[in-house]
């Protein structure tokens, strides 16, 4: 396991596997207090101070309040030529194929070129409804959907007041429609 300490306090504990992928985990000084708390509580339920009832209510109290806090972002790694990035999914707003790379588009001016094709990166964001394959070459964040025009076929992404345009070929625009 890989610890780094982070600007925020936090913690990043990368699981990768035998093939240099995987999926990070982020553990911040809050989540600590939470989990801490919570083993407090547990501790005093097993030495019959605490009544199953104010146990419950005390658990979910807190548990409901992590909750809430958490950012659940799971981040990538994506290989770049000169080395890897960890981007959280959640930034992606388009995936591009450029031959056997991928160009990756994370906001207005930020793009980044990862080492494999976009077949193998919806693989690695298969787990996320949220991208959705619309043609051989793109790969879209609804999340960022803004909308769909079927005259021009095109589709226009949002995200933080800028738009982004992409070209959607006739017969993806109809599965854009059931989002």
């Amino acid at each position: 396991m890989i610890r780094t300490k982070q600007p925020n306090g936090s913690q990043t504990h990368p699981g990768v596997s035998e093939k240099g992928r995987g999926h990070i985990g982020v553990a911040t000084e809050a989540d600590r207090q939470v989990l801490g708390s919570v083993k407090h509580q547990l501790r005093r339920l097993i030495r019959n101070e605490l009544d199953s009832e104010e146990m419950k209510a005390l658990f979910f109290a807190k548990l409901l309040h992590y909750l809430k806090s958490k950012d659940f972002a799971e981040k990538l790694r994506i290989n770049t030529r000169t080395g890897y990035l960890l981007i959280n999914v959640n930034e992606i707003v388009f995936c591009k194929a450029a031959g056997n790379y991928t160009e990756i588009t994370l906001g207005e001016n930020k793009k980044e070129i990862a080492t494999m094709n976009l077949s193998k990166t919806t693989n690695h964001l298969q787990g996320n409804a949220q991208f959705k394959r619309v043609g051989r070459s793109l790969l879209i964040n609804t999340n960022y959907l803004y909308k769909v025009d079927r005259a021009k076929k095109v589709c226009v992404l949002e995200k933080n007041g800028v738009s982004f345009m992409v070209d959607i070929p006739d017969k993806y625009l109809n599965s854009l429609e059931l989002q």
